[in-house]
């Protein structure tokens, strides 16, 4: 498991910037996480899923380090920082989803890797036990 902790305000900030604008090229889709996603609805529909979700203060998630961005990234849009988080289910199952997103450090461009159910549940129990150590 990588770094559980809080994700960054303007980290959350931007790709909800990126994903008002809708389905543009800004927004890139990894192969696997269209297919996942194709049974809970559209494209559209996972935006909004995602707006809402980093739009709560004081979101958790984990710090992924060692993604690669998706083929033929923008040109100068420097590193990508990565973190994995999760969702309510969109069809009110009570596993959550598992969403991984990369945001580009000088562009407003992103990278959904992953939007699948989170059947291990091992992030939910690592968010949990850092929130622990906190208090």
């Amino acid at each position: 498991m990588n770094l559980v902790e809080p994700i960054p305000a303007a980290w959350c900030d931007e790709v909800v910037r990126a994903l008002s604008k809708g389905t543009t090229p800004n927004v890139r889709w990894s192969f696997r996480a269209q297919q996942d996603w194709q049974q809970f609805g559209l494209p559209y529909q996972a935006h909004e899923l995602l707006i809402r979700t980093l739009r709560q203060p004081g979101i958790w998630g984990e710090r992924v380090t060692t993604m690669i961005p998706l083929p033929n990234p923008p040109k100068g849009a420097g590193s990508q920082a990565v973190y994995g988080f999760l969702c309510p289910h969109p069809l009110g199952g009570q596993k959550p989803l598992y969403a991984k997103i990369g945001l580009f450090a000088n562009e407003v461009t992103l990278d959904i890797f992953s939007l699948h159910i989170d059947l291990s549940g091992e992030l939910t129990r690592c968010i949990a036990q850092a929130q622990k150590k906190r208090t």
